[in-house]
């Protein structure tokens, strides 16, 4: 079980790595690094990834943890 659980986080966090990637590739430097005004990181794009795709997993799951 843990081996499958460390496979599974280790592909969410590749999942996520890259899709922050492709953000900042896609908006430009200018429209990503700002919102409302506000400088965005990396970190803020990476946790709002986690949590979409977190919340994916479980409404497919049903809520099952």
């Amino acid at each position: 079980m843990s081996e499958v659980r460390n496979k599974n986080l280790m592909a969410l966090s590749h999942a996520v790595e890259l899709g922050a990637k492709v953000i900042r590739k896609v908006a430009g430097e200018e429209i990503a690094t700002t919102l409302k005004g506000d400088i965005v990181t990396d970190q803020q794009i990476k946790s709002a990834l986690s949590a979409k795709i977190q919340n994916k997993i479980l409404s497919a799951k049903g809520g099952q943890k």
